[in-house]
C-alpha cells in the first residue's frame, strides 16, 4: 500500500487523539472486555496522551490524503505507539508502517525493539522479524491488562 509519511507536529495530537479512540473502539471488542475497552480509549483525553505521540520519534502515514495510522519508536528502540484507523486494518499498512518506521531509527540505544504488543498487533510485530519476549500484567485506571511483550535485535 502506498502512503505519505512524515513526523507528528503538535496541530497532529488532537487527530491522534481522535484515530486512537477509533481504532480502540472498534478493534478492541474483538479482544478486551468492555472494562478494558474503555480504559485503554480513556488514555486519548487524558493530558498524557500529547506526551505519548509527541515525545518519542513518532511518524503520521498517511493514504490518499487521509490519516491512516501511526507509530512512534523512542531512541532506545521501544516502540511506544502502532494505531490504525479502522478501515486501514487487514490491509498491509500497520506492517508496512512498522518497517518504515524501524528503518528511521536503525540504531537503537538498547541494540534493539521492543514493544508491548495488543492482541491486534502482536501479527504484525512477528511478521516484521519480533518474537515473543513474555507477558505483562498491567493495571491502568483499576483495570488489569496482560500485554504482550516482543523485542527483536536491531540489524
Amino acid at each position: 500500500m502506498d502512503f505519505s509519511l512524515r513526523p507528528v507536529t503538535v496541530g497532529d495530537v488532537d487527530d491522534l487523539r481522535q484515530l486512537y479512540r477509533e481504532s480502540v473502539a472498534t478493534l478492541g471488542p474483538a479482544a478486551y472486555s468492555a472494562a478494558q475497552v474503555a480504559a485503554w480509549q480513556a488514555f486519548a483525553a487524558q493530558p498524557g496522551f500529547a506526551d505519548f505521540v509527541l515525545t518519542p520519534g513518532t511518524w503520521l502515514a498517511h493514504h490518499d490524503g487521509t490519516l491512516a495510522g501511526f507509530c512512534g519508536v523512542e531512541a532506545d528502540g521501544h516502540v511506544t505507539a502502532l494505531y490504525l484507523a479502522p478501515g486501514y486494518c487487514g490491509r498491509g499498512l500497520g506492517e508496512t508502517l512498522l518497517r518504515a518506521v524501524l528503518a528511521r531509527h536503525p540504531a537503537p540505544a538498547s541494540g534493539g525493539y521492543h514493544a508491548e504488543a495488543s492482541a491486534f498487533s502482536l501479527p504484525v510485530f512477528l511478521r516484521c522479524g519480533f518474537v515473543h519476549a513474555g507477558v505483562e500484567h498491567v493495571v491502568r485506571d483499576g483495570v488489569a491488562f496482560a500485554r504482550i511483550l516482543v523485542s527483536r535485535p536491531a540489524p
